[in-house]
């Protein structure tokens, strides 16, 4: 009986024993398994699904007016007064600077002294007539002509006087010789006025050139005073549109110049529109006749409507500028706004975030979860699973090809991991 008793006790012993080592066998169990799976990556997953892709764009930008009037000058001058300011809004015929025209009108008066003795000069060279010189050669030649004339006549009467004995042959002779001399008078008259014909022609001519360039120098003179008297006008800068000022780059005792405009305004004429800058993935989505939403943020906030102008490469940048048209002609300029478009860009059998797509040397791929049973139960792996991308807004990526459906895709992880890597799921 006693032996029995023994028995029973030693038994229970065991029992017991064995209790307890299955009790610290499952602990240890549980408490590796925990540790194991506080050292493991940490991930999140969602399911690939079908889905329409939604790009959606906003960026700051600012409003300026279609029509920007510029004012330059091509002259220099001080500047005596500024009568407006940044962000005044005038009319046409406002003045908006006044420039010292006190040396200019100086320039025009002495200017107007040489035009005055050009033209007397001018008048001077064509009182000179040359054929007043001619008519003193011509003269001569007439008065030649007579001579000889009237020395024939009496040759004649001599000669028949001689014939008729009335007068010694010595009385003929010499009206003979008076008659050659009469002769070589007229031929003597008649090579000067030829040679005096040449000298003419010639003087002519060079008070031609010296006539025409008095012409041009009087044109000159004339140009250059009514240049003068044209910046004497403007020296007095005032508005030829209306709108709001926008710059004023001379201050009062500063020297003009034509580097830059005196002012500049925006004019409502033509209204008004937004440029902003996006970037070259972004700008793919957009088109000219796009329609857009404007925020205002500056001044009275508000939506405005906008239609896609123009996209061109910005300046220094690897960006694009957009230029919108905007409907509100209550706008003066300077506004600062907010551009923001939404639109579809395409259906895909499935989408996968952004963030899930990555890129190796073998191209483009998505980590897939895989469950599998292990010694201590279920345990999860990555997979990597290529795949050929299409397009993306600013969530998700459609994917063309590399999935069957029902894939758990990793999005993100704790840790970094590669294929095969052993994680556990957020």
């Amino acid at each position: 009986m006693e032996d029995t008793k023994k028995i029973d006790i030693r038994k229970k012993k065991i029992l017991k024993a064995g209790q307890i080592f299955l009790v610290i066998i499952v602990i240890l169990t549980f408490t590796s398994k925990s540790i194991r799976n506080l050292t493991l990556p940490k991930v999140s997953t969602m399911d690939a699904k079908s889905g329409s892709l939604i790009v959606e764009i906003a960026t700051d930008g600012i409003v300026n007016a279609v029509k920007r009037v510029e004012h330059y000058i091509d002259f220099s001058a001080t500047v005596k007064e500024v009568k407006a300011s940044l962000g005044d809004v005038i009319v046409p015929g406002d003045t908006i600077l006044v420039l010292d025209k006190e040396p200019l009108e100086l320039d025009l008066v002495k200017k107007e002294i040489a035009l005055k003795r050009l033209k007397l000069q001018y008048d001077k060279s064509i009182a000179g007539n040359v054929e007043d010189v001619l008519y003193t050669y011509e003269q001569k030649i007439k008065e030649a002509e007579t001579e000889l004339s009237k020395i024939e006549e009496e040759v004649k009467v001599k000669e028949q006087l001689y014939n008729e004995g009335a007068i010694a042959k010595k009385e003929l002779d010499n009206a003979i010789s008076q008659l050659d001399l009469a002769k070589l008078k007229l031929e003597n008259a008649n090579n000067d006025l030829e040679k005096q014909l040449e000298k003419s022609e010639r003087e002519k001519e060079n008070r031609e050139r010296e006539i025409e360039l008095m012409k041009l120098d009087i044109s000159s003179a004339e140009i250059e005073i009514e240049e003068l008297k044209k910046m004497i006008k403007n020296c007095t800068v005032i508005a030829t549109s209306d709108g709001t000022i926008k710059e004023i780059n001379f201050k009062e005792g500063m020297i003009t110049n034509n580097s830059k405009p005196l002012y500049i305004l925006d004019s409502p004429d033509k209204g008004f529109e937004a440029t902003v800058t996006v970037n070259n993935e972004e700008s793919q989505y957009l088109e000219a006749g796009d329609s857009v939403q404007v925020l205002l943020k500056s001044g009275n906030s508000g939506a405005l409507k906008g239609e896609i102008k123009s996209i061109k490469d910005a300046e220094n940048t690897d960006k694009k500028l957009v230029t919108v048209g905007l409907e509100d002609h209550n706008l003066k300029g300077g506004e600062i706004v907010e551009f923001y478009m939404k639109k579809p860009i395409g259906s895909y059998k499935y989408l996968v975030p952004r963030q899930a797509l990555r890129t190796d040397e073998k191209g483009k791929f998505v980590f897939i979860l895989e469950e599998r049973q292990g010694p201590l139960g279920k345990e999860y792996y990555v997979v990597r699973n290529g795949v050929t991308e299409g397009d993306s807004d600013n969530n998700n990526v459609g994917i063309f090809s590399g999935l069957m459906g029902g894939e758990r895709i990793i999005v993100r992880s704790s840790k970094p991991i590669s294929e095969g890597s052993l994680v556990t799921i957020e």
